[in-house]
């Protein structure tokens, strides 16, 4: 069985962590059994530390000569761990060094006295291996000297290291504002992305259309002449009603040689020409309808207390700019709203009244019936909701660096708040920084979050979107 006696220095008390808390396993995994011996020059030292009553080493020194008294009243090791490697703790003051030997070490010195102890119990038991347990760098030189078996300390069996007088004043305030930010509101801030998934940063390929060209607004027009001419709009419902039967009261009258000429020469060329300059400014109503990049803060007080006062600024560096989200949908654009102008209307036969009393359509529009007014142009002051939200000098009607909203008392426990913002370019990088912050009157420290933006171009094809266009109205006209 192989054994080992570790002749303990002042510091396994002082500055090591607790005795059964020590990786004996791991760092005396090759030894079945480990003894620690506390020679009198340690005890000796431990009482004269234990004075010390404002320090920490002041205490530790008063727990460390509690435990050795302990030891010493009941005779007997004390056991750290009772498994492979076992481990105890033996009490030895009768072991003393009377004298100065060997010669190289100074027994008024307290490291070279337990050195001292050390080589009395090697040279007693010869078998037995014996070492020096110590973290300081003078007792190992000693202990070598002499040629006593040294063991270091590992630097992860100490302590802490314990914090200056100006480091205690810092951890006593930190601790007195955390109970402080628990007796008020506690503001937490995240972002989620369009798709409602939590971000730490947002990208956006946002599409840039470039212009038709002459020859392509010229092709696409042809082809919309080509597929839509006028006879194909020509409307002979009225006509073919006519000819098999009549409709009582009413007197049918025919479209004219002259209308459909005029149709056919003027109104229809018209309207091919509004639709070459509609494509040839499609690329511009493409940009102006293509959603843009959105981001969504999600504010939460998780606190005991409302937020008086709270106010959350939103603002974006960069070549970006911000909108709430709220102010687009007032004026929302979608591809739907994307068409090529409605052929005119066709001239056509029709059905007219075949008597009529000369007055009674100018007498049944003079009869009116005289109202108030027009209520909606009266407007009456904004009831304001305390806990509600409310933008800074009203909602912004456009894109711009920051904005702002304010709460008189944003109330705890009252779920997530969610605040939509939509982001512009207003240069070729599209890159920027978003920062969100939230103040109040009774939050110690506003709530930040900054989230990196990046809107890169890629290419959007407008010809396949003109092409979509025609296609639509071709097909409207068929049905």
């Amino acid at each position: 069985m192989s054994r080992i006696r570790l002749v303990a220095d002042t510091n396994l008390f002082i500055q090591c962590r607790a005795l059964a808390d020590l990786p004996w396993e791991r760092d005396f995994a090759s030894f079945d059994e480990v003894t620690v011996i506390v020679t009198r020059p340690v005890q000796k030292e431990i009482d004269g530390q234990k004075k010390r009553r404002e320090s920490r080493v002041g205490k530790r020194a008063r727990d460390a000569a509690s435990f050795l008294r302990d030891r010493i009243l009941a005779d007997e090791p004390f056991v750290i761990r009772d498994k492979r490697p076992h481990v105890s703790l033996e009490v030895r003051l009768e072991i003393k060094a009377t004298s100065a030997w060997p010669p190289e070490l100074d027994l008024d010195d307290p490291d070279d006295h337990i050195v001292a102890c050390g080589l009395i119990l090697s040279k007693g038991a010869p078998d037995l291996d014996t070492r020096l347990l110590t973290h300081d760098g003078g007792p190992m030189g000693s202990a070598k000297s002499v040629g006593l078996g040294l063991w270091p300390i590992p630097d992860d069996w100490l302590r802490p290291p314990e914090p200056s007088s100006d480091g205690r004043r810092i951890q006593q305030l930190e601790r007195r504002l955390r109970l402080f930010e628990k007796q008020g509101p506690m503001v937490q801030l995240d972002c989620e992305d369009c798709s409602g998934s939590a971000a730490i940063d947002i990208h956006y390929e946002r599409p840039e259309y470039s212009p038709l060209s002459q020859g392509e607004v010229a092709e696409l027009t042809a082809s919309l002449a080509h597929n839509v001419p006028p006879t194909a709009l020509v409307d002979n419902s009225a006509e073919r009603r006519a000819k098999f039967g009549l409709e009582i009261g009413k007197t049918f009258k025919p479209v004219t040689e002259r209308d459909i000429q005029h149709y056919i020469e003027v109104r229809h060329p018209k309207w091919l020409k509004k639709c070459a300059t509609y494509l040839g400014n499609l690329h511009t109503l493409l940009a102006e309808r293509t959603p843009p990049a959105t981001l969504r803060i999600v504010a939460r007080n998780i606190g005991s207390q409302p937020a008086t006062s709270a106010l959350i600024e939103f603002q974006i560096s960069g070549d970006l700019l911000i909108i709430p989200s709220a102010s687009l949908l007032k004026d929302s654009h979608t591809d739907t709203d994307i068409g090529l102008p409605w052929p005119p209307p066709v001239p056509k036969g029709k059905w007219v009244d075949s008597f009529r009393i000369v007055g009674v359509d100018s007498w049944t529009k003079a009869v009116t019936l005289k109202t108030i007014g027009d209520l909606s142009s009266i407007s009456f002051p904004e009831k304001r909701d305390s806990n509600s939200w409310y933008y800074r000098g009203g909602m912004p009607d456009s894109f711009q660096k920051e904005f702002a909203l304010s709460c008189e008392q944003w109330r705890h426990a009252s779920g997530p708040k969610s605040f939509d913002v939509s982001l512009s370019v207003s240069g070729e990088v599209g890159e920027g920084l978003f920062a969100g912050t939230l103040h109040a009157e009774n939050l110690p420290t506003p709530q930040k979050i900054t989230v990196p933006i990046r809107c890169p171009p890629a290419a959007g094809s407008t010809y396949s979107e003109a092409v979509r266009l025609i296609r639509d109205i071709v097909r409207n006209v068929q049905e």
